[in-house]
């Protein structure tokens, strides 16, 4: 399996060094921000947060939510609508179940075995989705990932 490299403005040794450091410093926001400042990494404003959960909301699934709950109907509408949200819900905490053990498979590999049990949370290192479902899954995974991505591209554009 290939080795991951982290491109900052710190050499890529320094770099690792640092960020497995942090691992120890859970919880410690303050340390953390330092952290990623002198790795280089910005996180997003509060701008482009906010557009990027406008865009998630608006869409174009809600133009299309009146006409949804007038075929539905008042009965099936908010049973459907709860149902969608608990499946997001469930989504949500298998995306980021899956990000914080790629980020623990990486810390307990680049420490050795003395590294001790890893920590499960979510660092700087970041993870697509084809990524994790390599490291999970092998090269066939990562495949099977970015057709289904494709497929969801196309029925989104088609949609």
């Amino acid at each position: 399996m290939a080795s991951v490299s982290i491109d900052t403005p710190l050499n890529g040794v320094e770099a690792e060094e640092k960020v497995n450091q942090s691992y120890g410093s859970c919880g410690d926001d303050a340390e953390e921000d330092a952290l990623a400042e002198e790795l280089g990494i910005r996180p997003y404003s509060s701008i482009v947060a906010f557009a990027m959960c406008l865009n998630c909301i608006i869409g174009t699934g809600c133009f299309g939510l009146p006409y949804a709950i007038k075929e539905a109907g008042l009965l099936l509408t908010p049973i459907l609508l709860v149902l969608g949200g608990v499946l997001a819900l469930i989504s949500m905490n298998f995306t980021l179940e899956a990000l914080a053990r790629a980020d623990a498979y990486y810390q307990v590999k680049n420490a050795g075995r003395n590294a001790g049990a890893p920590q499960y949370r979510i660092g700087y290192r970041k993870f697509d989705f084809s990524r994790i479902a390599e490291l999970f899954s092998g090269p066939h995974g990562r495949t099977f990932c970015q057709v289904v991505i494709v497929i969801y591209g196309f029925g989104t554009l088609w949609g």
